[in-house]
């Protein structure tokens, strides 16, 4: 009920499906990406591997719940459908 991933795209998926994320970053832009998501509540930094095994540890059942939630309300996977209004309400489309 959590995903180990690199802060990218997988990120916003895993939001918007309310799955809490454990982000593995790998260099400074991903270290930007994976501080964003975690100062939104949403999952948890991690910056070295042997450091795995203790965070999903400390995750407890609440705290994934409440990761979760936070994801979901924070992506909404209806970003094309505004895109789309964007482009109708100027007559693009």
């Amino acid at each position: 009920d959590a995903v180990l991933i690199n802060p990218g795209t997988a990120a916003y998926e895993a939001a918007a499906v309310g799955t809490p994320a454990l982000y593995l970053s790998r260099g400074k832009d991903r270290e930007s990406a994976a501080k964003s998501f975690v100062d939104q509540h949403i999952g948890v930094e991690i910056s070295k591997i042997e450091d795995i095994p203790e965070q999903i540890a400390r995750l407890s059942l609440d705290r994934r719940i409440e990761m979760g939630r936070s994801g979901k309300g924070l992506v909404d996977a209806k970003g094309v459908y505004r895109i789309i209004d964007f482009f109708k309400e100027r007559g693009i489309i």
